[in-house]
Formats: C-alpha cells, sequence, structure tokens
C-alpha cells in the first residue's frame, strides 16, 4: 500500500460527498477520525492541520519533521507534506 496522498484524499472525498448526496455544508462540517494503523489498533481524533516544509528553518516544523522521520514506521518526509494530528 502506498502513501496517502492529497489526491487521493479529494477524489475519496468528492466520490463520498456524491454518493451520499450530501449538501456543501454538511459535507465540510464532517469531523475527521486518524486510524492508528491499518489494523485500525486506536482511533486519533484530528484537531489541527499543518503544512511541512523541510526547507522552512522554525523551530516546529523541523521538530514535526524530525519526529516523522525518526518513527521507522513512516515513510520520511522529503520536502513537503500535510501534517493532521
Amino acid at each position: 500500500m502506498d502513501q496517502l496522498t492529497v489526491r487521493d484524499l479529494l477524489l475519496a472525498l468528492e466520490e463520498f460527498r456524491k454518493n451520499y448526496g450530501m449538501s456543501r455544508k454538511e459535507f465540510f462540517d464532517l469531523p475527521i477520525y486518524l486510524g492508528q494503523d491499518d489494523e485500525l489498533n486506536g482511533i486519533h481524533t484530528g484537531w489541527c492541520v499543518d503544512i511541512l516544509d523541510t526547507a522552512l528553518q522554525t523551530e516546529n516544523n523541523q521538530y514535526m519533521i524530525e519526529m516523522i522521520n525518526e518513527d521507522r514506521t513512516n515513510v520520511p518526509i522529503k520536502g513537503r507534506a500535510i501534517l493532521i494530528s
């Protein structure tokens, strides 16, 4: 399985909205939950979204990138990425 991309997410969300005939308001107000892994051994509530950039040298940005890159199960960030936490 490849890492999820923005394209994958947008296509899946548009398909979901069409299949359920939801209004834009109802669709935009759906909550987001994040599965911890493929087996769904844990579920997290999404509270924020950030764009990470390996070229941006702010302390918070670099800390988040280091945390992701140090986790042996993650695909390391090369360039930019979106973080939902």
